[in-house]
């Protein structure tokens, strides 16, 4: 039997935040150590460490998840030895007499089954535990207490550790009895069994797994999973029209336009306005991700006191996102149309999109389809548009 030790005891002083309890792609962050050990064949139960007033809302998730494996939650100490040993205690209280356990810090949200069975794989022979950590990669020093330089230190053969540390149960609880003795705060769980003069050995860690100490840690973790950032937003939008009547338009002086370009051999889209379906989907999609409205809620009051440009359009919800200190970070463009062509007009529209967005043209994707003959846009009669933003924050606005 292996029993998972979660620690969620931590206040998060470094951080600034109560982490376990931060979001990640709609999750606690305590929830992706509960569901690795649930789900991995590896563990086979699981304490949970909690600080006193986290443990009702820990409890709850628990409930919430529908997480089988847990046994307890117990209340920690104010350092991570402190931790460890409650929770050693509670898995011999609920007599899980385990060969394993598998101690593991909750704000390690992305560590993986593939560690936790690489580490079980390497713990044979004469070693007590094996713990996975990345070998340093910067330059160490050692400083005095005004930052002077004293000495360099070798960086080979140095780890940086994280968790999950897999630890032989008994091996372990002798350890512990002896670290009880001493005025020492361990800061990780094989300085334990070091300290009793046990063997332990270091496995890779995955790119991913890394402790959140500081917010910047947070940060990456997100970006890591594919998850955005807290300041930013994003946005969808959509328009099509149909082209106007073929006849009259080359003396009505008024030709497709599409993202501010003007195209001169093919008569505009049947619209109020200029009817710039790139234009009107990014005036939707921008005006979408600062939680303002369609199109209509401002350019119809616009079109009827003769504004016709689209472009004036778009300047007016770019005011809103400014005010609310909101910059485009990407913008993508998808075009369903017969005609005209749209990946040789691609040049000219960007620089134009990039122009009145005040935005690099890198940032901003054009993509189309003909439309294979299936819809109205397909079959020459319209265009549609589809266009998608994220904005940031930004300081400096």
């Amino acid at each position: 039997m292996n029993v998972g030790l979660i620690l969620a005891a931590g206040k998060g002083k470094r951080a600034g935040l109560d982490k376990l309890f931060c979001v990640i792609k709609g999750r606690p962050v305590i929830c992706y150590s509960l569901d690795l050990f649930e789900r991995s064949p590896l563990v086979d139960a699981v304490i949970v460490v909690s600080s006193k007033s986290n443990k009702r809302k820990i409890e709850q998730l628990i409930q919430d998840g529908r997480f089988k494996k847990i046994k307890t939650v117990c209340i920690g100490g104010d350092t991570r030895l402190k931790s460890v040993i409650c929770g050693f205690s509670a898995a011999e209280k609920a007599k899980l007499n385990a060969d394993y356990l598998i101690i593991h810090n909750a704000a390690n949200p992305l560590a993986s089954h593939e560690e936790l069975k690489k580490c079980i794989n390497a713990c044979t022979g004469d070693l007590s535990g094996v713990a996975v950590g990345r070998p340093v990669a910067s330059t160490v020093k050692i400083t005095n207490d005004r930052g002077i330089v004293q000495t360099n230190v070798s960086r080979e053969n140095l780890w940086e550790m994280e968790t999950p540390q897999i630890v032989r149960f008994s091996a372990f609880k002798k350890a512990l009895e002896q670290a009880k003795t001493v005025d020492v705060d361990y800061t990780d769980d094989l300085s334990v069994l070091e300290a009793a003069g046990m063997k332990t050995a270091v496995v890779l860690a995955s790119a991913q797994n890394r402790k959140i100490t500081t917010r910047e840690d947070f940060a990456f973790l997100k970006s890591w999973a594919g998850d955005l950032p807290n300041d930013f937003c994003v946005g969808i939008g959509e328009d099509s029209h149909q082209f106007g009547e073929e006849g009259g338009w080359r003396r009505a002086k008024k030709c497709l336009v599409l993202g501010g370009v003007k195209i001169e051999d093919l008569p505009a889209l049947d619209a109020d306005s200029d009817g710039d379906v790139v234009i009107h989907a990014l005036c939707n999609a921008i005006s979408s991700a600062i939680g303002g409205g369609s199109l209509g809620t401002y350019a119809t009051k616009m079109c009827k006191s003769g504004i016709k440009d689209s472009k004036l359009y778009l300047k007016k919800v770019l005011v809103q996102m400014v005010k609310r200190k909101m910059a485009i970070r990407q913008c993508s463009v998808s075009i369903e149309a017969a005609r005209p062509k749209i990946d040789p007009l691609v040049p000219k529209i960007k620089k134009s999109l990039g122009k009145l967005l005040n935005s690099p043209e890198i940032k901003i994707g054009i993509t189309a389809t003909s439309g294979e003959k299936l819809t109205p846009f397909g079959k020459g009669e319209a265009i549609k548009c589809t266009a998608a933003v994220i904005l940031h924050q930004h300081s400096n606005i």
